[in-house]
């Protein structure tokens, strides 16, 4: 079995204060929806590259995507939803596994905050 023994302490001199820095915080209102373009994603492709930027000095927070019709969007796969390596926008990677020769159409949305 281990004992700790607490040992009181004499406190340390008070330090010296400085001036109060800028308030911290996160600001909603920066904070913008992207809808990018409908992409078609065929079945007959192994997978269809998206990409929907933020705008100039905002970064990337989320994605997603829209696929029009519950039976539709049981059968598309999403492969890769990621940010961008520098944080500018948001990637999707998806695949439909629908009849050879038919096609259900993807909307991008990303969320981005800052400038």
């Amino acid at each position: 079995m281990v004992r700790t023994a607490l040992v009181a302490s004499v406190p340390g001199p008070q330090g010296s204060s400085s001036p109060r820095g800028p308030a911290g915080g996160f600001d909603p209102s920066s904070l913008t929806r992207g809808e990018g373009p409908v992409v078609p994603v065929p079945a007959d492709e192994s997978h269809v590259y998206s990409a929907l930027p933020c705008g100039v000095g905002a970064v990337a927070l989320s994605g997603g995507w829209y696929v029009p019709g519950s039976a539709n969007e049981r059968l598309v796969r999403v492969a890769g939803p990621y940010p961008s390596s520098a944080l500018e926008g948001w990637s999707f990677r998806l695949a439909y596994q629908g009849a050879a020769r038919t096609s259900v159409t993807m909307t991008p949305y990303v969320v981005c905050a800052g400038a």
